[in-house]
């Protein structure tokens, strides 16, 4: 059984993770924010044809959220960068320091 995730906590899962969401039954909108990780050097692999009648009609069929933003003539082998895919980089201790704030790191 599943709950809501309270406002202002996250959830976070493995990338294989089969998951979903119910319906939203509120008047509000469903607000989110979601991060997909991603290696350097990933790009774009085309589109891919599903097998025959997996895409519903009026699908675009697997072209993922990431896709629109490489631009409208993404073509395969173009790289997932630029303003849109910003890098994660690891945190350096130092930097409390730095900027007077205390950062806890595992």
């Amino acid at each position: 059984m599943s709950r809501p995730c309270p406002v202002g906590q996250a959830s976070i899962r493995h990338y294989l993770c089969t998951h979903g969401s119910s319906a939203n039954l509120a008047q509000d909108p469903r607000m989110c924010v979601i991060i997909h990780y991603m290696p350097g050097g990933t790009s774009y692999r085309g589109r891919i044809s599903p097998p025959a009648g997996k895409i519903l009609e009026g699908r675009k069929g697997n072209r993922h959220a990431n896709v629109p933003l490489l631009g409208p003539n993404a073509k395969a082998g173009d790289l997932f960068t630029g303003e849109c895919f910003s890098r994660a980089w690891r945190v350096d201790p130092d930097l409390g320091r730095v900027y007077g704030v205390e950062i806890d790191l595992p």
